[in-house]
């Protein structure tokens, strides 16, 4: 998962340096989670400029933002986003609890247009501040806890795809851009996202219209997929592999059956009941007592 750091420029050892492919766009990605225990802190910095953009979500605490120009007090749910162009520092980064992403991004072979709407949005920045920015903020969080899952590297590509996103569309939104909806994905793109959307079914309940949006599809074309790709519906599937962890975890733990419900993600113990009685045909106690 972690290759050689190609980011010398930051201080301190990354947590995790991946790539991700969305549409024609091939980026590579360096996370860092903050505090870091580094011996010159953040804040000892001089301004400097980076070889990519990068990403800072201030998740809890106080900094600052200084620019050649500018001092910019930042506070909980704010992120900013500078371009390489951008000579810049931040002052008690370190004593926060924030995340930091840096990204560059080229062209892969395709015949689609979001490159060129990241170009152009991306190519004019020198930096830009927004607040108020909670749900990019779950899903930092989100990617940072994937570091310790398995399936961690499909988790994280599919948290900065909607990070990364999230943004382009804020950006669209105040720009004469193409929305992404409008862009297409390869199938084999649409594939991925969809089948990592499914490695979240403990973390976060990931619904149908949600994973549809992000592939730019309706739900009716992603059902399709999923039955191809797995001879289910998407929430069937969801179902399903709930139903095999909360089997596994009948037979190997003595955790109560309600902390199992809850933990495979089911949203109540009737549900929970339902849906396992459905698929093995018989109650959960009477599964574990049968099995063990």
């Amino acid at each position: 998962m972690v290759k050689e750091n190609k980011y010398k420029a930051i201080i301190g050892t990354a947590d995790a340096e991946f790539n991700c492919t969305i549409g024609d766009v091939e980026f590579s990605v360096l996370f860092l989670a903050y505090p870091l225990d580094v011996e010159e802190s953040e804040g000892n910095k001089p301004k400097h400029t980076h070889e990519y953009y990068e990403i800072v979500y201030l998740d809890r605490g106080n900094a600052v933002f200084e620019t050649e120009k500018e001092i910019i007090n930042l506070k909980s749910g704010d992120l900013t986003i500078e371009s390489p162009r951008c000579v810049h520092k931040y002052r008690n980064i370190e004593r926060c609890e924030s995340y930091k992403i840096g990204f560059s991004f080229t062209k892969t072979h395709g015949d689609e247009k979001l490159f060129s709407g990241f170009e152009k949005l991306f190519g004019r920045l020198d930096f830009r501040i927004f607040g108020g920015q909670t749900a990019i903020g779950e899903q930092c969080r989100m990617l940072a806890e994937s570091l310790s899952k398995n399936g961690s590297l499909s988790r994280m590509r599919a948290c900065f795809t909607e990070i990364i996103m999230m943004i382009y569309d804020r950006f669209a939104e105040k720009h004469d851009v193409q929305p992404a909806e409008s862009n297409r994905l390869t199938s084999k793109n649409v594939k991925d996202i969809i089948c990592n959307s499914l490695l979240y079914y403990y973390a976060t309940d990931m619904s149908l219209s949600e994973v549809a949006a992000q592939v730019f599809l309706c739900e009716k074309q992603v059902n399709r997929i999923c039955k191809k790709l797995y001879g289910r519906t998407y929430n069937g599937q969801k179902t399903y592999l709930r139903i095999e962890k909360a089997k596994e975890l009948l037979l190997k733990t003595d955790m109560p059956v309600l902390s199992i419900c809850f933990d495979c993600g089911f949203g109540s113990s009737g549900n929970f009941y339902a849906a396992f009685t459905k698929a093995e045909g018989v109650s959960p106690l009477k599964y574990r007592k049968d099995n063990r």
